[in-house]
């Protein structure tokens, strides 16, 4: 960490990142580079080449922005999953806000939004290799479309999956991402999330850094009698007849291709007031439920005026359409799961901590209110006064 602090990403993708003596468990001091990592990785039957890392490039890309009862959020486009998250929320912006006085009607309405924004997620894709993703995700965020759906979404019913997905695309668990914001009194905020995919990503660890490697790892699974890609971030490209790790359904858009990048859920927002100054810092961990994690403690801020504590606080639910159902914590009242479960929907319990939120929210008097996912010992807000 010392070494790419000081000589930056070159030093991770190029050169050597050691000259570092390491002393753990008493073994023997070595020197890495990044040829011994990709050595590594192809002896454990990985395809990651030295011309993969010296030729990978960040690419920095406009916000995705949209407009909710008067606040601006800035989010991140395809193939990150922004669009889904604040199309969530622009159906949400149809109703009323009063209407969360009836939770269960306001929990039904929310769960149907979750169905029509997942369901078109499945035309989403690296915009680099699909043509027309900029236009999707306008599509997804216009007002019009919105009322289109809000339109659609019927108060005493859910309804067959083809009436979210009209293509029939058709859209597991992840404990290998982390989520961090942070904000100060200039304005500035970030909203960064981590992550290796799925736990200990591919499994290998280079041991003379201890970096955990997420890089294409060739494996067969003979559930599926197909090749796919085996507990890292190749698992979020998709592969024809395989569903991945989180149970999104294979679309062509999100195909594996040569330096393209794959589609993830990964969902941070920053909002701002009407007057462009900073208000909400949010983003959050848990595989395909950061999106519906993180758009619902947003919604609970912006819509119910809740702290950042108790919007975290609320018990959550997740429907990504496919697999078809809807999952509840354990938390959630009985009586608003039993409303869900009369409108049709199949319900699965399950328990806390399978999302992990982290946020700030900031007021007009330079107060500032962080808070750590509760549902996790090892989250916290932090203030540091100057």
């Amino acid at each position: 960490m010392e070494k790419i602090a000081k000589g930056g990403a070159k030093v991770f993708y190029e050169g050597e990142l050691g000259m570092v003596r390491v002393t753990l468990m008493r073994c023997r001091a070595n020197i890495f580079s990044a040829e011994g990592m990709v050595s590594l990785v192809q002896k454990t039957q990985g395809i990651m080449t030295l011309e993969d890392l010296r030729d990978y490039r960040v690419i920095a890309k406009p916000s995705i922005n949209t407009n909710y009862r008067g606040y601006k959020l800035h989010g991140v486009g395809s193939p990150a999953g922004g669009a889904v998250a604040l199309g969530i929320l622009k159906i949400m912006e149809q109703y009323p806000a009063e209407d969360w006085s009836d939770v269960n009607l306001t929990s039904h309405r929310f769960n149907e939004a979750m169905r029509f924004a997942y369901g078109g997620r499945t035309a989403l894709g690296d915009p680099d290799f699909v043509t027309g993703i900029p236009d999707i995700e306008k599509q997804m965020l216009n007002a019009t479309r919105a009322r289109d759906i809000r339109d659609r979404i019927l108060d005493n019913a859910t309804q067959p999956i083809k009436a979210y997905d009209p293509d029939e695309v058709y859209i597991a668990e992840s404990h290998g991402t982390s989520h961090i914001v942070t904000a100060d009194r200039s304005g500035m905020a970030t909203s960064l999330t981590t992550t290796v995919n799925l736990l200990f990503g591919a499994q290998i660890m280079v041991p003379d850094s201890g970096i955990i490697m997420s890089v294409p790892r060739l494996a067969t699974m003979r559930k599926f009698k197909a090749h796919s890609y085996r507990n890292n971030e190749m698992n979020d490209f998709s592969i024809p007849g395989v569903p991945n790790m989180f149970g999104f359904p294979p679309s062509a858009a999100n195909f594996v291709r040569s330096k393209k990048r794959p589609m993830s859920s990964i969902t941070p927002i920053i909002a701002e007031f009407p007057n462009g100054t900073l208000y909400v810092t949010v983003g959050a961990a848990g595989g395909s439920r950061i999106i519906s994690s993180t758009a619902q403690v947003l919604w609970h801020v912006l819509d119910h005026n809740m702290t950042m504590g108790e919007a975290m606080a609320m018990p959550r639910l997740h429907d990504q359409l496919m697999p078809n159902t809807v999952l509840v914590e354990y938390a959630f009242d009985n009586a608003t799961v039993a409303s869900l479960a009369e409108k049709g929907h199949n319900v699965t319990w399950v328990g806390t901590g399978l999302s992990s939120v982290q946020g700030v929210r900031i007021f007009g008097d330079q107060t500032f209110e962080p808070a750590g996912e509760p549902r996790q010992k090892n989250s916290a807000g932090l203030i540091a006064h100057r």
